[in-house]
């Protein structure tokens, strides 16, 4: 196979790394087109589904920020959720959103943005006490956003704020007062719409107070406006020019209401066509009552509906929070309880492998125990009588070589005791084995029925655990029991196996001795039992059941 061709490889990875930023930018960009399209929709929305898909949109976007811990993103997308409330007429719930926005600004560096962001906000609690005929607290949220004015375009704003907030209560003088604020810095204002609105606002106020160059300023704001082609402001300028004739000259006046009316109604703005048929009906009540009343009403459902599906919407997203938030603890809870469950078996299973690891050290110790008492009061005695016979006498060859058999068959039977049980041959044969080294001329014993176990379905643990008992037990008929007749018998019902052990010998009082002992454990450790049956001068009996 040839070696891969390093140059490939650079250009697949570079390939892919721009792939990556592509499509990163194609996501941002997508992000920010909907962010500037939402806003505008805030700005100036056409309809009720418009309202609600700007909030859900903002909702999601601050939950985005919040993931990855921007609070400037949060109170931008805090204060947009503000604006909606107020356009929903949820005053209350858009007071709080836009306080808590401000709070958020206030955990953010004192810069260019935050001072903007600050700024609006102030306007908006302005607007929305003024909206409220909360005047005075009105005021003191614009006077608070002139001091973030760093331009005329802002001072001419709040001016303006401020003069609409007088107007409100028809303080058409204190009004008029603050607007020339604004007027005044018209030379210094570039933005011909804002200059249009201010001359708009100072004719309608001259017109309240009978000032004769209210016209003249009515017109030079048209004027701007259709230069620009600002068409949603045109309608102002054609309403007021309506007002103003509509008790100088009604045909001028049913003229602009009719010119302002077919303006609405180019932009789909039920709101000005209301106030543009309120004109022409006050003109023409015979014509225009029943659709003006008709308009009216209909929009007062509409606003309505708007106002139920805002607050349908608000209910399913509180919902989907609530629901949100406990699917999170009822994580965090199961999470907590895998993790107690994981830490108790792992100890359990720590606990169990240690105690293993005691019994099979327990075991060891044990049999090195009865190896080493065995070698000495079996060989090391034998041996010692040997060397002794020796020393003291001269036995013929043939007593000589008894003597050495003798130790040579002790020796084997220990070996066997304690050697590795082959479990790769039957395990009948491996039994039969066992049992037969324990059988001389003295000793007789007998097995039944070993043969018609089934023991290819038993596990090599409880294979090897029933040779160490059978074993222990004849070990224990040899060295005590003085016994002629050993029966080892065998029988299976259904999943369980027993084994019987009887011999004829002296029999004892039952006392568990270590050998006894580490039998029944043995039994114990893989679920079976083992009972013990004896008297002295009536033999011995086990039942092992597994």
């Amino acid at each position: 196979m040839k070696p891969p061709n390093p140059t490939n490889s650079i250009v697949v990875f570079t390939t892919i790394i721009c792939l990556c930023l592509n499509f990163s930018a194609l996501s941002q960009t997508s992000i920010v087109d909907s962010l500037s399209y939402y806003r505008q929709v805030v700005n100036q929305p056409q309809h009720a589904e418009q309202l609600v898909k700007a909030y859900q949109f903002f909702e999601q976007h601050q939950q985005n920020a919040l993931l990855n811990d921007d609070l400037g993103i949060v109170a931008h997308d805090v204060f947009q959720l503000a604006r909606i409330h107020y356009k929903g007429g949820f005053y209350n719930e858009s007071e709080t959103m836009a306080i808590e926005a401000l709070q958020l600004v206030d955990q953010l560096p004192d810069d260019t943005y935050t001072q903007d962001l600050r700024k609006s906000i102030y306007n908006h609690l302005g607007m929305l006490y003024r909206e409220q005929q909360h005047t005075g607290k009105a005021l003191e949220l614009y006077n608070k956003t002139m001091a973030f004015a760093k331009s005329p375009f802002d001072s001419v704003t709040v001016f303006n704020n401020r003069s609409n907030a007088y107007k409100d209560f028809k303080d058409y003088k204190t009004a008029k007062s603050e607007l020339q604020k604004a007027y005044d810095l018209l030379p210094r204002l570039t933005d011909t719409l804002h200059q249009a609105m201010v001359l708009d606002n100072m004719g309608y106020l001259n017109f309240k107070l009978k000032d004769t160059t209210a016209l003249t300023l009515f017109h030079r704001a048209l004027e701007l406006r259709l230069l620009v082609g600002d068409t949603l402001k045109t309608f102002s300028s054609y309403h007021n020019l309506a007002a103003y004739y509509q008790e100088k000259d009604s045909s001028k006046a049913r003229a602009y209401a009719s010119k302002a009316y077919a303006l609405s109604r180019t932009l789909h703005n039920l709101h000005y066509q209301e106030e543009a048929l309120g004109v022409l009906a006050s003109i023409d009540p015979q014509r225009y009552f029943i659709p003006y009343k008709t308009l009216r009403d209909s929009i007062g459902v509409a606003e309505q509906l708007v106002k139920n599906r805002f607050a349908t919407l608000k209910y399913d997203v509180s919902k989907s929070e609530l629901q949100a938030e406990r699917e999170k603890a009822r994580r965090l809870q199961y999470q907590t309880i895998f993790f107690i469950v994981l830490a108790i078996s792992i100890l359990t299973i720590f606990l169990i492998r240690a105690n293993a690891k005691k019994r099979r050290l327990l075991e060891v110790y044990t049999t090195e125990t009865r190896i080493s008492k065995k070698v000495h009061d079996e060989i090391a005695n034998d041996v010692y009588q040997m060397m002794t016979t020796l020393q003291t006498s001269t036995p013929s060859t043939e007593v000589l070589l008894d003597g050495l058999e003798g130790i040579y068959v002790k020796t084997r039977d220990i070996s066997k005791e304690h050697t590795t049980i082959d479990m790769d041959q039957s395990f009948d044969a491996v039994l039969q084995d066992l049992l037969l080294v324990y059988q001389n001329s003295d000793t007789t014993i007998t097995t039944l029925n070993s043969e018609k176990i089934n023991w290819q379905k038993l596990s090599i643990t409880k294979k090897h655990a029933i040779y160490r008992v059978l074993q222990e037990l004849m070990t224990n008929m040899k060295k005590h029991s003085k016994a002629t007749n050993v029966l080892v018998s065998f029988s299976q019902k259904r999943s369980k196996i027993q084994i019987t052990y009887k011999d004829n010998g002296i029999g004892c009082e039952l006392q568990k001795q270590t050998g006894l002992q580490n039998a029944e454990n043995r039994i114990k450790a893989i679920k079976g039992t083992l009972t013990f049956d004896s008297e002295p001068q009536k033999g011995f009996q086990a039942t092992i059941l597994i």
